[in-house]
């Protein structure tokens, strides 16, 4: 336990410094890389904002129909996630049910269904906005997406199926929303 700091000493920012901390040969050249990830983070950053605004504005000005049944399985999709989660954790639904002193209807309800419904929605006017506009996934996103998927089985047993060359319809989506707004880019 620590009581108090009297002083604090900072090491110098030299050429010493920045090769104790990796493969930096100057004090310049970590600065420089330190700005250079600042950089990607900040497009990133807008970039993602960007589509995210792009894709709610399209989102917003459809209607759309599904039947309950697509509902329920992102439903299903989603709790099976959430547990999967928990139990990283050691914890078990039932046990985080009762610390937030809720039912599972309950969680479906108020958290679980709207987040699903917002997500079957973007789900289906992407798909819809990529057959009018005829867009393809490119087979390498395909791969990329698959060799994605396949690490995170091999980190994840309860992933099923992967390791007979199939993806769910959730990740092959998001690979068709990603084409979708590589697509609106390049145009």
């Amino acid at each position: 336990e620590i009581e108090s700091v009297k002083s604090l000493t900072l090491p110098e920012l030299n050429d010493e410094f920045a090769q104790s901390l990796g493969e930096y040969a100057t004090i310049d050249a970590l600065r420089n890389e330190i700005r250079t990830s600042l950089q990607e983070n900040e497009t990133q950053t807008y970039t993602r904002k960007y589509f995210d605004d792009l894709i709610a504005s399209l989102v917003s000005g459809a209607a759309v129909k599904y039947p309950p049944t697509l509902l329920q399985g992102e439903i299903d999709h989603m709790l099976e996630h959430f547990e999967e989660d928990l139990a990283r954790d050691n914890l078990d639904l039932m046990l985080y049910l009762k610390t937030r002193d809720m039912t599972r209807e309950q969680l479906v309800e108020q958290e679980v269904k709207p987040v699903a419904e917002r997500s079957v929605i973007r789900q289906l006017v992407l798909e819809e906005f990529a057959y009018r506009e005829e867009i393809q996934i490119k087979p390498e996103e395909v791969q990329m997406v698959y060799n994605m998927a396949s690490a995170q089985a091999k980190s994840n047993q309860n992933l099923q199926g992967l390791g007979r060359g199939k993806l769910t319809n959730k990740q092959l989506t998001d690979t068709l929303a990603r084409s979708t707004i590589n697509e609106i880019l390049n145009q």
